[in-house]
């Protein structure tokens, strides 16, 4: 009987650990949610919180063994959904982290697959553990989720809701002008990135905004990029598209620190709409609006 105890235990608590490391690094669980193509990026940031509450929950309820049961078969489909889904990727051929334990740790489907495949032996073996039901000293346990459910989405909200009365505006429209005339891009629509391949943000935008392109069939060419060069690594580009754009190829230059700073006024990234030249709309990590972009660059067909 101790056995199973600690069985149960153990396996509320990998799903407690799985839901508290995605939390750590939740923008990279939600980029991961979104770059499956199958939803919006809004929508995706809420549904991995919401994902993350509800595995916090099951794993409290295997600890406490209240409403074991119906925990139980939660657990069961939970474990059915992922598992069947990580098939799905190996049989694709992903070989990339699959977040089911956060960025801290790494694990690709394969592995996360077999930690799956040990956690429904492990269930079985605990199936028939008895229920508590809720009484005076359990009923704590509801009240106590929604709150931390609710102290989810304050303490790291959903980029719709920081989006909300914020409008960046860090370009020096003069110096933008220059950057643009010599380029060429004062012709025609263009989303215009202003990235450092060093930068965590940038790097996130970048998965975002490949989602973008995916979901919605943007033209690659209509998008171009200007990255700030600080050493002689930064004028390879090409991994920072292998690893965080999909393989994809973008037009690009690479400016000099001294040239790129003052367009930006040192913030990055920054993303422009432009227009034959002309700044329509300016947006950063946050800001940046899968709706207002594809609906942009759709009108150059």
């Amino acid at each position: 009987m101790i056995w199973k105890h600690l069985v149960r235990i153990v396996l509320g608590m990998v799903f407690c650990v799985s839901a508290i490391l995605k939390l750590i690094s939740i923008e990279d669980f939600e980029l991961y949610v979104f770059s499956l193509g199958l939803s919006g990026f809004d929508f995706s940031s809420i549904l991995s919180r919401l994902l993350v509450g509800i595995e916090l929950l099951v794993g409290v309820l295997f600890v406490t063994r209240i409403w074991f049961r119906a925990a139980s078969w939660t657990y069961a489909l939970m474990l059915g959904g992922f598992s069947a889904f990580l098939l799905w990727r190996i049989f694709i051929g992903d070989t990339e982290s699959c977040h089911c334990l956060g960025e801290l740790i790494d694990m690709d489907p394969k592995a996360s697959l077999l930690k799956n495949a040990v956690s429904c032996i492990a269930l079985a073996f605990v199936w028939k553990t008895p229920s508590r039901n809720l009484n005076v000293k359990t009923i704590w346990i509801f009240p106590a989720y929604i709150v931390i459910l609710a102290v989810i989405f304050i303490i790291l909200p959903p980029d719709a809701y920081l989006r909300i009365g914020r409008t960046p505006n860090d370009v020096v429209q003069e110096r933008l002008d220059e950057v643009v005339e010599e380029s060429g891009l004062d012709d025609g629509r263009k989303v215009v990135c202003f990235f450092s391949s060093k930068c965590e943000f940038c790097r996130n935008t970048m998965v975002k905004l490949t989602g973008i392109i995916n979901r919605h069939g943007l033209s690659e060419e209509d998008i171009y990029f200007f990255f700030m060069k600080t050493t002689k690594e930064d004028t390879d580009i090409m991994p920072f598209f292998d690893e965080f754009a999909d393989g994809k190829r973008f037009p690009y230059t690479v400016l000099h620190h001294k040239v790129f700073l003052p367009v930006t006024d040192g913030s990055m990234p920054v993303i422009l709409a432009i227009e034959d030249g002309r700044l329509l709309k300016e947006y950063d990590y946050i800001t940046l609006d899968e709706s207002e972009i594809s609906e942009f660059l759709n009108k150059n067909e």
